[in-house]
């Protein structure tokens, strides 16, 4: 048995003026200009214009990026056309429709383009975002930096200080002490001399005593033997 196999074809999409105008606005409201041309970046904004496109229920769309790349291409060459024999022609003014209102927008965005290729621009403000960036690091590393540097200094500076407070306060204990210690043996010095001065006042006042007693004896003794002798 043989198997045939049906190979279906997809037809070119049809354009239409509303088609057109979609696409158009697409292109208007795509980053397609900010990019260069022939690099991958624009390669996919192509593909997301073209799958916006296809996403639509009405008009139906069937297209790539190769084909919208043709067909606006078409449509400004055609627009540059009209304009051009517009021109030549006196009192015909240029249409004002929507599509070549957006052709004009186009011609104008493309022309910028081509006058200010968005990759040096960007590459420009790539390098100017990087220098931007690191200056900001730089400055927020040397800001941290001195922020430790400051607490180091004010850490030290108020060891420094609780070192010396803690050495004035030890002196100033060791000298109190001092000073109580010489105060007391000043002191127990004093007590021993009253004490002594006060055994030396008793003893004179004993040996006092004893004296007068003795002669108060003696003096009772020779009176009795006075009595003895007179009889």
């Amino acid at each position: 048995m043989t198997s045939t196999s049906t190979i279906t074809t997809s037809q070119p999409m049809k354009w239409s003026d509303s088609h057109d105008i979609l696409f158009a606005r697409e292109v208007l409201v795509s980053s397609l200009y900010e990019t260069r041309n022939g690099s991958p970046e624009r390669g996919k904004v192509w593909d997301e214009i073209a799958e916006n496109l296809n996403k639509l229920e009405s008009p139906k769309f069937h297209v790539s990026k190769r084909s919208l790349r043709d067909r606006l291409n078409l449509l400004i060459n055609r627009y540059k056309a009209k304009v051009r024999e517009e021109d030549l022609a006196s009192g015909i003014s240029p249409d004002d429709d929507e599509l070549s209102s957006m052709l004009e927008e186009i011609c104008d965005k493309e022309e910028e383009w081509m006058h200010n290729p968005p990759c040096e621009s960007k590459r420009k403000k790539a390098e100017q975002d990087k220098v931007t960036a690191e200056e900001m690091r730089k400055k927020a590393m040397e800001t941290e930096k001195a922020k430790a540097d400051l607490s180091l200094k004010e850490r030290e500076c108020e060891l420094r200080e609780k070192e010396q407070s803690n050495s004035a306060l030890l002196l100033e204990q060791q000298s109190k002490m001092q000073k109580d210690m010489l105060m007391f043996i000043q002191q127990q010095q004093q007590d021993q001399q009253k004490q002594q001065q006060l055994q030396q006042q008793q003893h004179v006042q004993t040996m006092q005593a004893m004296f007068q007693q003795q002669q108060i004896q003696n003096q009772a003794l020779m009176t009795l033997l006075d009595k003895f002798a007179n009889k």
